[in-house]
């Protein structure tokens, strides 16, 4: 058995879970209004959509934002080096400032949105880069806008995701056609054995499956920190450091193995096991599944080591299917 000292996080925001699926993601809300309609979260492999210093620009814009400012930033269709589908409604995100020339603060609020009295980031001039995570609502346009306070201030902004309207396919595609007809009506089957709502344990040969998207904040390089995710119901028999590993040739994992041949969008896993896909991973090494001793038969661990100091990001994909 491994034995390991790690941190667990304080997550404060979304831990959805279902049946068969499940998020979750740590988040501070920015937006003006309450949301009009229910949305889904959908991670995302982190991706930059603006870096406003000039040495090392992404985006179309590579000055700092002056005092005062409320610089706009186009979030759906193809910016910097993400693609958002003009179905999202708001973002998950990871904002960083760089290079103060004042003590201030940043706003972050949708672009169609009277500035808020609220503030996202907080500075004095000899701060080093310091990064926030933010949730925010987009524009009917799909954009979002930083208010500067005073001074100079580079901002860089990372999407680890999006919110869609719930329902919404990720996939695309056009309108549902029309019904076609009805079909003969065949004789019933056979009555099978009462069921029951939901799982005490996960029926033998049943694959159940997952995804997940956590953000942490490492205080020093080298930091461990563990995460548990939950299955819907008890494994049959228990789960134990063997039976939870990363898929086959993982470079990022310590535990890769070659029985879990799925990937991250059909996670598959064997009788017995527990196989995780790793969708990404910004400040993290070492990653392995455990099963420790204070864990219910219902959940596992996924741990892993930070490169550095400051955020990161893991996502991924689980499947585990019942002997």
């Amino acid at each position: 058995m491994r034995t390991q000292r790690w941190v667990h996080a304080a997550i404060a925001g979304l831990v959805g879970a279902a049946a068969v699926t499940g998020a979750g993601l740590a988040h501070a809300a920015s937006t003006s209004t309450p949301a009009a309609a229910p949305s889904t979260f959908v991670p995302i492999v982190p991706c930059r959509l603006a870096d406003t210093r000039g040495d090392s620009p992404v985006g179309n814009r590579a000055t700092p934002l002056t005092g005062g400012e409320e610089a706009a930033f186009q979030v759906t269709g193809s910016n910097g080096q993400c693609a958002i589908p003009p179905t999202a409604t708001g973002i998950a995100a990871n904002i960083t400032f760089d290079r103060p020339t004042t003590a201030g603060y940043l706003t972050v609020f949708p672009a169609d949105a009277p500035r808020p009295g609220t503030s996202n980031l907080n500075w004095t001039p000899d701060s080093p880069p310091t990064p926030n995570q933010v949730t925010v609502k987009l524009s009917v346009a799909g954009a979002i806008k930083a208010y500067n306070s005073s001074g100079e201030i580079d901002l860089i902004i990372d999407l680890v995701g999006y919110y869609q309207p719930a329902g919404t396919a990720t996939s695309g595609g056009g309108p549902t056609g029309p019904a076609g007809p009805a079909g003969a009506v065949g004789p019933s089957g056979p009555v099978g054995p009462r069921g029951t709502s939901s799982w005490d344990t996960i029926p033998s040969g049943q694959t159940v499956t997952g995804s997940q998207a956590w953000l942490f904040t490492a205080p020093v390089a080298g930091s461990v920190f563990g995460y548990t995710t939950s299955l819907p119901a008890g494994a049959p028999v228990s789960l134990t450091d063997t039976t939870i590993n990363f898929s086959a040739g993982e470079a990022l994992a310590t535990d890769a193995d070659p029985a879990c041949t799925g990937s991250l969008a059909n996670p598959t896993a064997p009788a017995g096991k527990v196989c995780i896909y790793l969708a990404g991973a910004i400040n993290a090494t070492g990653l392995f599944g455990s099963r420790l001793s204070f864990l219910s038969n219902k959940a596992f661990e996924v741990i892993w080591t930070t490169i550095g100091t400051g955020a990161g990001v893991v996502q991924y994909s689980w499947a585990y299917t019942a002997p």
